[in-house]
């Protein structure tokens, strides 16, 4: 037969105290089971506040706590002071909120004080009548759980727990320190200041990286960087005003929090990290949310900080000076020796006409070269036409593309210069060029 069975009652029935202990294990077992198959980790604080003051006199003291235990039991700690000295010897341990594990066939009130292993302490209370207006109290004897403070350098098997704090040093004039970092089991993500904290974080990061993208994403053409960078703000766009709502509701569980920091960041990983892939998430831990929650919003904090490669970058071409030239410059010494280099040319002539004759007319130099060139006819930098717009960059229609030629004799001319200058020979109406380095 099962510890948690109901009673069952009947006519003519000699009661006896064992008979409502009885009723008792089994309303709460219903209770617990209830609420264990409703949601996991239903245990934690909802509730915590440390006294700091009396860390300075070597002493730990919770000045309010409420939650759930392991075993579904509901506490609230605001009518009960209870310290636990700080000795050398738990420096580096957890400090818990202990509760004596509730056992059949065992001893649960005492009235004896140093009974610490007895799970309730019996006290007296003056109780009304409240079915009557008889002002009338009655003293009767209750159970006040008989929790205790301890360090995890203790044996603790007979005990439910919670983790309340780590120590991190014991000083010589006993001040304590405490782990800032330390995060207990919580049963809501708003009202425990660090994971409150990392939530606030991640609005701030996802808002500023928006606005980041939305300031580069263009209406015009797109290249293939600029539609990684719409779709990042459309995946950002629609974390912002999520994470934004759960911040603000009035109880939200860390599991569902740390569910919806895995979804963040499996998705961001696709632009932000060069695998395109997640890294291996430790799985949720509920009695250490500090390491649950570190390795997420350290790979969050990485994808939202990270500096996306432009594939191609468009460098602004000068308007023709009075003998038809158009200079460009080009600073970067690693983009001259490793990028592709491509002419848009758009002019109201016909595509083939563009394609076969342009090359002849155009002239491609070093800026303090490029007189000599067209003086000596010397043939300069040659380009020649693509099959089609390279992905990089964007697509106009009527648009001809031209790629530049690197390996000459000429380019070196160029790589030491940092600078070019293109000259245009023949009658060219409505010209409009455009100069794109694409990262190889």
């Amino acid at each position: 037969m099962a510890v948690n069975d109901r009673v069952v009652w009947s006519e003519g029935l000699f009661l006896r105290p064992q008979h409502f202990q009885q009723q008792d294990r089994h309303t709460q077992h219903l209770v617990k089971t209830s609420l264990q198959g409703l949601q996991i980790y239903r245990w934690g604080f909802s509730q915590l506040e440390i006294d700091h003051d009396l860390l300075k006199t070597g002493k730990f003291s919770l000045r309010s706590a409420t939650g759930v235990l392991p075993d579904g039991v509901a506490f609230s700690l605001d009518n009960q002071q209870l310290e636990l000295d700080i000795t050398d010897d738990m420096q580096d341990k957890k400090l818990f909120l202990c509760l004596p594990i509730s056992r059949s066939k065992t001893q649960e009130f005492s009235d004896v004080a140093e009974d610490s292993h007895i799970r309730y302490q019996s006290c007296s209370l003056a109780i009304s009548d409240n079915a009557t207006s008889d002002s009338e109290q009655v003293e009767i004897t209750v159970g006040s759980p008989r929790f205790k403070l301890a360090a995890d350098n203790e044996e603790l098997d007979a005990f439910h727990t919670l983790a309340v704090a780590e120590v991190v040093q014991v000083g010589a004039d006993k001040n304590i320190i405490l782990n800032e970092d330390f995060i207990p089991p919580s049963l809501s993500t708003n009202q425990q200041p660090i994971l409150h904290g990392y939530m606030t974080e991640l609005e701030g990061m996802l808002h500023q990286r928006a606005e980041s993208l939305a300031g580069r994403v263009s209406g015009a053409g797109r290249t293939s960087t600029e539609i990684s960078d719409f779709l990042l703000l459309q995946a950002i766009n629609r974390f912002e005003p999520l994470i934004h709502q759960l911040s603000v509701l009035p109880d939200l569980h860390p599991l569902h929090f740390y569910q919806q920091l895995l979804q963040i960041s499996g998705e961001l990983s696709t632009f932000t990290r060069k695998e395109r892939r997640p890294p291996q998430f430790d799985d949720y831990q509920h009695n250490n949310l500090q390491q649950s929650f570190l390795q997420v919003m350290s790979c969050l904090r990485e994808s939202l900080s990270a500096v996306l490669e432009t594939a191609a970058t468009q460098i602004d071409l000068s308007q023709p000076n009075q003998y038809g030239i158009r200079t460009c410059s080009v600073g970067n010494q690693e983009m001259l020796r490793k990028a592709m280099f491509v002419l848009a040319i758009k002019a109201d002539v016909p595509d083939d006409t563009l394609r076969q004759a342009f090359p002849g007319h155009l002239k491609i130099g070093a800026v303090e070269k490029i007189a000599q060139l067209i003086n000596k006819s010397l043939p300069g930098v040659a380009i020649s036409p693509m099959p089609a717009a390279p992905r990089q960059i964007p697509f106009h229609a009527g648009t001809t593309y031209f790629q530049i030629n690197t390996t000459s004799a000429a380019w070196e001319d160029i790589q030491k210069s940092g600078s070019l200058a293109f000259h245009v020979a023949g009658q060219y109406p409505g010209l409009d060029m455009s100069f794109w380095a694409v990262r190889q």
